[in-house]
């Protein structure tokens, strides 16, 4: 059976649905726009990963109350935000199959509705004295727009960037936010400081797998289910972990065919079976799943000191679906 998914819409069907309607009454505003930026979002569909993870961290540690939803809805709305600068930075015109903020509106109106956000957010917590809370998702932030900006001084040489750095970027880049959400939950539900830091380790384990099999998909993936060509990522110079294995551990010849493969200025000049069975000559695909085998182990090792229970289990189960998503 596929598994396109990652979040069983059983898991917290609940509360997610509280967190939904906490982010309705976030987005209300003077400017129409912004509710319809956010249902148009919401339209594209999504995943609800870093909310869902807030939710379960804190179940896995004492339980699930107010605190805990709008904590879930600040670290989701930072997501959107986020999403809607990625998209201006790489030019993007889809995201998840339909068109992006920046393509449907203008790069204006994205970076207004995302700043709004992120104002909007800090505001919200201020507002209920959750100083700490805002520490923690203005950290993450901070370090995905490092991460974001040396991704884009590395870009020019891409294909020359060592593993070591391209796992730093991610790190920061998808696993900080992801970190963040666990933290939060954490927070939420007065965790130890020992269940803390292990939930602050799960989230950036977990997010270091979930952009590895993004990386795979990219390479590998439908593009019926990607909801994007398959190879957009690649044709813009981003950093794939398959690629990049490839290209420094292939031999003359092939590396000269593998730079060849790469160089190019969209994905409809990628040649994607070509380009694969090179990868997968030069062993990319292998060394990539089993990196990203590597991390939700490490991912699930974090969860040991957490008391066993329905919320610890489905915790480990999201990290395991991690690297069997198809989307």
């Amino acid at each position: 059976m596929k598994t396109s998914g990652l979040v069983e819409p059983s898991v917290a069907a609940e509360e997610i649905a509280r967190v939904e309607a906490t982010i309705l009454r976030v987005v209300a505003s003077r400017s129409a726009l912004i509710p319809e930026v956010h249902q148009h979002l919401v339209q594209a569909g999504g995943k609800r990963l870093r909310p869902t993870l807030t939710i379960l961290c804190a179940r896995a540690v004492g339980g699930c109350d107010e605190r805990t939803i709008l904590f879930a809805a600040m670290v989701e709305l930072t997501h959107l935000a986020s999403l809607m600068h990625d998209d201006i930075v790489d030019h993007s015109a889809t995201r998840r199959g339909k068109a992006s903020v920046n393509a449907r509106w203008s790069n204006g109106v994205a970076v207004l509705v995302a700043d709004w956000l992120i104002s909007t957010i800090s505001h919200e917590l201020i507002g209920h004295g959750e100083y700490a809370a805002l520490g923690i998702l203005t950290g993450a932030v901070r370090r995905m727009c490092e991460a974001e900006l040396i991704h884009l001084e590395q870009r020019a040489r891409t294909w020359e960037l060592p593993e070591a750095v391209y796992l730093e970027i991610v790190r920061d880049k998808t696993g900080a936010l992801m970190a963040a959400a666990c933290e939060l939950g954490a927070l939420a539900a007065g965790a130890t400081a020992e269940q803390t830091n292990a939930l602050r380790a799960f989230g950036t384990a977990m997010g270091m797998a979930f952009q590895i099999q993004d990386d795979l998909l990219d390479l590998t993936g439908d593009p019926a289910l990607l909801g994007k060509p398959v190879g957009t990522d690649i044709a813009m110079g981003q950093l794939t972990l398959p690629v990049l294995y490839a290209l420094e551990n292939s031999t003359d010849g092939l590396l000269d065919q593998l730079r060849a493969a790469v160089t190019v200025t969209s994905p409809d000049e990628l040649d994607i079976p070509r380009l694969r069975a090179l990868v997968n000559e030069a062993g990319g695909i292998d060394y990539s799943r089993r990196a990203a085998q590597t991390y939700v182990d490490e991912a699930v090792e974090e969860l040991a000191c957490l008391p066993e229970g329905p919320a610890a289990e489905a915790l480990r189960g999201l990290a395991e679906r991690a690297i069997r998503r198809e989307a």
